[in-house]
């Protein structure tokens, strides 16, 4: 204390909040915090019906994807709807193959602009993650039914291509992207039935995914699949609760389509197709191997052939 100055008064102790207030508090922060959640808007009916337009008349042409992916963007606010309404157009049957490819075309190019300074454009990414292996399953279906083997191929490359974009810019996981390839690759004996047959019957099934019962509809017969030795593994799959069978598929970039069946059939599936790849590496890598050896020793055969025949003559 200093003489002659004023006196010292003590600063008010912190005032102690009850359990109730603090409740108050943090409702009070609740409150705030969702009001600051906006929520996503929806196309207007004239931004529909002009979408819808663009996907119609689609084709190949740079500028008809790029103006339609300017509208993508330009609507970001909005991309819930604009994934669905894409994603509808990709799953149809009898949409002609060139269509079907600029379609998808289109969505590449939505997902290289994603991380473009527009609001909510990130949102895409997730959105189309979502739904691209129902599209993928789509692709499968159009591919084994393509009669013509050029136009197969060509087909082939152009999907493939674009998976090798996608991976390339690390748009997604490896586990996902290799996922969509061997549903697009997948056979038609793989024990999977086709995608637009099961949509065929979607009341039914959508009842079936929902349940977590298994009837005797949706077992797979385990002697076949012992047969084939996958029946560790099918019992494994098939013992699992539904939302871990569910988040598998997820992760692997594979359709939820048809109940717990079908989820099963494409892990098995893509495990077989996983190792089958692997081996198509190794043999590959041999290979190149070989011929590396060979380029680098080109006269060896050439030059035993010499000393046989000198051997030859001194034995004369």
């Amino acid at each position: 204390m200093i003489t002659g100055s004023g006196r010292w008064i003590p600063p008010s102790l912190p005032t102690v909040k009850g359990p109730e207030h603090e409740k108050d508090g943090g409702s009070t922060y609740a409150a705030g915090k969702s009001r600051r959640v906006e929520v996503e808007r929806t196309l207007t009916d004239a931004q529909r019906d002009e979408f819808e337009d663009m996907l119609r008349a689609l084709t190949l042409e740079r500028s008809q994807i790029k103006e339609a992916m300017g509208f993508a963007l330009d609507n970001a606010d909005a991309a819930g709807e604009v994934v669905e309404v894409l994603t509808e157009s990709l799953t149809l049957k009898e949409t002609p193959i060139p269509t079907k490819v600029a379609r998808l075309m289109l969505v590449s190019d939505i997902l290289h602009n994603s991380s473009a300074p527009v609001k909510n454009a990130s949102a895409y990414r997730t959105k189309f993650e979502a739904t691209l292996p129902d599209i993928m399953e789509s692709f499968n279906d159009l591919y084994r039914s393509v009669t013509g083997r050029i136009t197969a191929e060509a087909l082939k490359e152009r999907v493939l291509k674009v998976l090798q974009v996608w991976a390339d810019w690390f748009l997604f996981s490896d586990a996902y992207v290799n996922g969509l390839r061997a549903t697009f690759l997948r056979s038609g004996n793989s024990g999977v039935t086709p995608f637009h047959s099961i949509c065929g019957d979607a009341p039914e099934l959508e009842q079936n995914t929902g349940s977590d019962d298994r009837g005797e509809g949706e077992k797979i017969n385990q002697d076949a699949a012992l047969a084939i030795g996958k029946g560790a593994a099918m019992k494994e799959l098939l013992n699992l609760p539904l939302s871990e069978l569910e988040r598998r598929c997820r992760h692997n970039g594979l359709s939820l389509v048809g109940g717990r069946e079908m989820m099963v059939a494409r892990l098995l599936y893509l495990e077989e197709a996983e190792r089958q790849r692997v081996y198509e590496v190794d043999d590959e890598l041999k290979y190149q191997q070989s011929q590396s050896s060979s380029a680098r020793y080109p006269s060896g055969k050439k030059e035993k052939s010499v000393d046989t025949d000198q051997w030859d003559s001194r034995m004369e």
